[in-house]
């Protein structure tokens, strides 16, 4: 895990590279899955705090923001609320990963297609899809069902 120090001046120091980064640099961090933490000179945690500058950054030139004032002030709304902190922290972890899990999915999905030649697209969908039997008529009640759609 690399290890980012935050000074007082808020310069942001790699001690594995030996070299001041910035916030840009750290998104580039998460982006490859590189683990890290961010502490101060008392070794006080700060990543989340930099996560949400990150997070900040991102959102104020988004063309089309991914937290909307309504999501905001929901947020705001929810961490009021001490007892519920670990359960909706839990169920937004869970959601997004399900979310990027379905999202894997079917850009694997996606490129199969994409690899297949059209009589192979359907010669898979007709493999997969299951028919159902058609049910033969009870011409004993078609005219009380003749009757019913009448009145309808």
């Amino acid at each position: 895990m690399r290890l980012i120090k935050k000074y007082a001046n808020r310069r942001l120091y790699d001690i594995q590279t030996s070299k001041y980064i910035n916030l840009d640099d750290i998104r580039q961090m998460i982006l490859r899955y590189e683990p890290f933490k961010v502490i101060d000179a008392d070794n006080i945690d700060l990543t989340n705090q930099v996560l949400l500058q990150i997070i900040l950054s991102q959102e104020s030139s988004a063309k089309s923001p991914l937290f909307t004032s309504q999501i905001l002030q929901e947020l705001i709304r929810l961490n009021e609320n001490q007892s519920l902190q670990p359960f909706i922290s839990n169920y937004i972890e869970r959601s997004i990963s399900h979310f990027i899990a379905q999202q894997e999915n079917l850009n694997k999905y996606m490129e199969n297609m994409a690899s297949m030649d059209p009589f192979g697209m359907m010669k898979q969908f007709f493999q997969s899809t299951t028919p159902q039997p058609v049910q033969p008529l009870n011409t004993d009640n078609s005219d009380t069902l003749n009757e019913n759609l009448v009145e309808k």
